[in-house]
């Protein structure tokens, strides 16, 4: 059985990790663009960037170092948060500056690399969610 501090600290930084993305993606930048202009919203969402790839870092880290800690055979769970924290980085000091530069360059190819950004920050959602229903899946069996 899994030390309880370790699974309370798993379970909390898993919820943090998906909750921070869905209210930056789904409801604190949708509501950027429809209250202000477009270059406007998307110079607010440019400058909150940072600080969300840090909550992404940081809890995506911990959500990994947490389940590593607690043992038992690396399965699907560890797959999950590996691969969901490996694309929080690619996006966070890859993909993502890549976009800024592209917009300030006002380059044609910013609207292609901003929708791989975006497919990245779905896929580290859909396998961090994954890994927490595995989480409940794996609570709910013993």
């Amino acid at each position: 059985m899994a030390d309880p501090t370790l699974l309370f600290l798993h379970l909390l930084s898993l919820g943090a990790w998906i909750g921070a993305i869905l209210h930056f993606s789904f409801s604190a930048t949708p509501a950027l663009f429809r209250a202000f202009p477009r270059e406007e919203a998307g110079r607010v969402v440019g400058l909150l960037f940072p600080g969300y790839y840090q909550a992404n870092y940081l809890a995506g880290g911990l959500s990994l170092a947490t389940a590593l800690a607690m043992g038992g055979a690396p399965g699907p769970r560890i797959v999950l948060l590996a691969a969901a924290f490996l694309l929080a980085l690619l996006l966070g000091l890859g993909i993502g500056p890549r976009v800024r530069r592209l917009k300030e360059m006002g380059d044609s190819r910013f609207l292609r690399a901003h929708g791989v950004s975006m497919l990245l920050n779905l896929g580290v959602l859909g396998c961090a969610t994954g890994a927490l229903g595995l989480a409940a899946l794996s609570l709910s069996t013993r």
